[in-house]
């Protein structure tokens, strides 16, 4: 067993699982990785036109993933469009906004209002 894993296992850090926190963990090296990656895109790339794409090839992805896992789209009514409508606006408008952030400022300064 490796050193960090050791230390992970034994005193006040028992209860600190793997698959829980080093998930956080995992999550914020990509978000930071993310981030400095979209940083060098947006300044090749209209932060409109970065954001389409990336939520395009997403969606798909996602939507590929659930119908492979048995997941099945049903139960659509005006009002479940109309709540995809909106969340698919906002989601845009926010993911443009933080690519013409990342275009204009630099990284450090942008990632602190990530949350």
């Amino acid at each position: 067993m490796g050193k960090p894993v050791w230390a992970l296992s034994t005193g006040p850090w028992r209860q600190v699982a793997l698959l829980g926190e080093g998930f956080i963990v995992v999550a914020a090296f990509v978000l930071s990785a993310a981030s400095i990656h979209g940083k060098r895109v947006s300044q090749r790339l209209d932060p409109m036109v970065m954001t389409a794409w990336q939520l395009a090839i997403g969606g798909l992805v996602l939507l590929l993933g659930g119908l492979a896992g048995g997941g099945a789209i049903t139960g659509w009514g005006v009002g479940s469009l109309a709540l995809l409508g909106y969340m698919a606006v906002l989601s845009a408008a926010a993911f443009a906004l933080w690519a013409a952030l990342l275009k204009h400022n630099r990284v450090g300064q942008v990632t602190v209002f990530n949350f």
